[in-house]
């Protein structure tokens, strides 16, 4: 029998965890890996999953490159007081108070699988805001209702920069 020694990659912890108070008394959850004023970069788990799903590459990655990965929590998940959103886009009122306290303008914004709806949300909502958008493994919601939509983004070169904008517009 021959023994192969395993190299276990060590897993950077969050740099910071909180909650951030929404409304009705409710709380968004988040976690956040690389710099603090790096470029931010919002990540939608998938399902089930949570705030602390960021690959243990991206969290490495976050510090390389200068990005601020902020990992949340949906509504019922970790440390989220549990809500039903009457739609999809309902979502990206929230993220507005979180974002506001975090002190993020704009952003980058990728869902995972279950978490993907959310990202749209977020373009959507915030089309001069959202700098770039990813779907990992999107699935559609089985439940409630979001308008068609279209999101035209600029994209720069790497992630987004962190002023001004450029790039060719991508769907």
């Amino acid at each position: 029998m021959v023994w192969k020694a395993l190299w276990v990659t060590a897993v950077l912890p969050p740099r910071v965890e909180g909650t951030i108070p929404v409304a009705s008394g409710r709380r968004i959850g988040f976690s956040e890996f690389g710099p603090h004023d790096g470029r931010p970069v919002f990540w939608f788990h998938g399902t089930p999953g949570a705030r602390r799903q960021v690959p243990a590459e991206a969290r490495s990655m976050a510090w390389d490159q200068g990005l601020r990965i902020v990992g949340i929590d949906r509504p019922g998940i970790g440390s989220s007081t549990p809500h039903v959103y009457g739609q999809v886009l309902d979502f990206a009122a929230d993220m507005e108070i979180v974002m506001a306290g975090l002190g993020i303008d704009r952003f980058a914004v990728v869902g995972l699988s279950g978490g993907g709806p959310y990202a749209l949300a977020m373009a959507r909502r915030f089309p001069d805001r959202a700098v770039g958008v990813g779907v990992l493994g999107g699935v559609a919601p089985r439940s409630g209702s979001m308008p068609p939509m279209v999101v035209l983004l600029p994209w720069p070169d790497g992630l987004p920069p962190s002023s001004g904008s450029g790039g060719s517009p991508c769907l």
